[in-house]
């Protein structure tokens, strides 16, 4: 599962300098307390459970040069994997760029690479930040919830990876939505 996850991730990074974004609120439900919270990354923080993820830092080449991927993951199961990753893109492309659209190529990119299809996606927001929630699924093999938000340059992206089943809502508002910005 950590080789096939391992992949997803890497898939997910490459995806994204090609990306596009939507809008509507992301918020945390309050439902983990702070003892729960991961503070380490100087950006954000979210309910990984009192457990301290594994971190790897790789570099990724892109069609916009080397984007160094900062991930953190959490195997909670063999079936089922929590992950933020990180990447930051030069500004310039950014900038030039337009949000909604970058996001929309992420997910359709993420999607596309690993055979998922969508089958739910909504626009949100993170202090004002734009972003896009997605859930997909390929046959039966894998199983994913999504965030990703756009903040400046960076690309934050918060997942739920399953092969069981798809993750329930409170799983998706115990993790994904327990992401905030520092």
């Amino acid at each position: 599962m950590k080789t096939a996850i391992s992949i997803v991730i890497s898939i997910l990074f490459f995806i994204t300098a090609h990306a596009q974004i939507p809008k509507i609120p992301g918020s945390a439900t309050g439902k983990s307390n702070d003892i729960n919270y991961f503070n380490d990354d100087p950006d954000f923080k979210i309910n990984f459970f009192g457990v301290t993820p594994s971190k790897t830092e790789t570099p990724v080449e892109t069609a916009l040069g080397t984007i160094n991927m900062t991930t953190y993951m959490y195997e909670k199961s063999s079936d089922e994997i929590y992950m933020v990753a990180i990447s930051a893109f030069p500004e310039k492309y950014i900038a030039a760029s337009n949000t909604n659209d970058l996001l929309e190529s992420t997910k359709g990119g993420f999607c596309s690479n690993l055979n998922l299809e969508v089958i739910n996606s909504r626009k949100v927001s993170i202090n004002s930040h734009e972003g896009i929630y997605f859930e997909a699924v390929d046959t039966g093999n894998y199983y994913s919830t999504v965030i990703d938000y756009l903040v400046n340059n960076v690309l934050f992206q918060i997942a739920i990876l399953r092969t069981d089943r798809m993750p329930t809502d409170e799983e998706i508002d115990n993790f994904i939505f327990s992401f905030a910005l520092k």
